[in-house]
C-alpha cells in the first residue's frame, strides 16, 4: 500500500498558455512529461451531499475511487483521499481486474478478509455506509516534475454515470467537463508532516511513500 501527503493548487488556463508553459519547461531542462489517460470510478454515499474536492474548511472530507491506467488491467488501483484545511492525503492499494470486476458486480465480501487495511476499510464504508459507484471521469493528462513538486495539465476531462459495466469499456461515450480550449492546470506541492502525526495516517509499516500516488 502507499501513501503521499500534499498541497494541491488548481486553475483552468486556455491551450495557447498551456503550450506557453511547456515552452519554459523544456527551457529549463525539465523531463519530458508522463502522459497518462486514467480512468477513475468514484463512490459516493447515498445520505450525503456531494463534497468538494478541495477541502479547505475544518471538516474532514474522505472519498474512495477506484482508478485505472491506460486502461491497463494489471494497473488498477484502490484510492482513498482525504482532505482538510487544504491538505491532501492519498492512499493507494494495488487491485487485480478480477477483483475490480468483483466489486462492480456488487461481490464485496471477499474483502472482508483481506489483510489489506484500506482495502478492509473500503469494506466496511460499502457494507455499513452503503458507499456504492456512481460516475466514471477519464483524464487525459501530461506530468511534470518541477523541483519537488508535480504539476498536471488536463487536457481532457469526460465523464459519464456509471451503468455497472461501463468502467471497462475503452470507447464509451463521455461527456466532456472541461469549456472548449480549456486546460486544468494542477500544482501538487509534498507536504512533510511531523513524525507523530504521519504515524497515525499510516496506520501500519506495510504504508510506504509513493510518487504514483500524485498522479492518479
Amino acid at each position: 500500500m502507499s501513501y503521499t501527503t500534499y498541497y494541491e493548487r488548481r486553475q483552468n488556463i486556455n491551450r495557447r498558455e498551456a503550450a506557453k508553459l511547456e515552452e519554459v519547461f523544456a527551457g529549463h531542462g525539465v523531463e519530458k512529461p508522463q502522459q497518462l489517460t486514467v480512468r477513475k470510478l468514484r463512490f459516493s454515499y447515498p445520505d450525503r451531499e456531494p463534497q468538494s474536492a478541495r477541502g479547505t474548511g475544518a471538516r474532514a472530507e474522505v472519498s474512495y475511487g477506484i482508478c485505472m491506467v491506460d486502461f491497463d488491467g494489471d494497473r488498477i488501483f484502490l484510492q482513498m483521499k482525504y482532505v482538510q484545511r487544504g491538505i491532501t492525503y492519498k492512499r493507494l492499494a494495488k487491485l487485480t481486474q478480477e477483483e475490480c470486476r468483483k466489486i462492480l458486480e456488487g461481490d464485496i465480501e471477499w474483502m472482508r478478509q483481506s489483510r489489506n487495511k484500506l482495502v478492509k476499510g473500503f469494506y466496511l464504508e460499502m457494507k455499513i455506509n452503503r458507499l456504492h459507484p456512481a460516475s466514471i471521469v477519464e483524464t487525459r493528462k501530461s506530468i511534470y516534475r518541477w523541483k519537488s513538486d508535480y504539476i498536471c495539465l488536463k487536457w481532457s476531462v469526460r465523464s459519464i454515470r456509471n451503468n455497472g459495466y461501463n468502467f471497462f469499456w475503452k470507447d464509451c461515450y463521455m461527456i466532456q467537463c472541461l469549456d472548449d480550449g480549456a486546460v486544468e492546470l494542477n500544482q501538487k506541492q509534498a507536504v512533510t508532516l511531523p513524525r507523530f502525526i504521519e504515524s497515525i495516517f499510516r496506520a501500519s509499516d506495510d504504508v510506504q511513500e509513493d510518487a504514483l500516488a500524485y498522479v492518479l
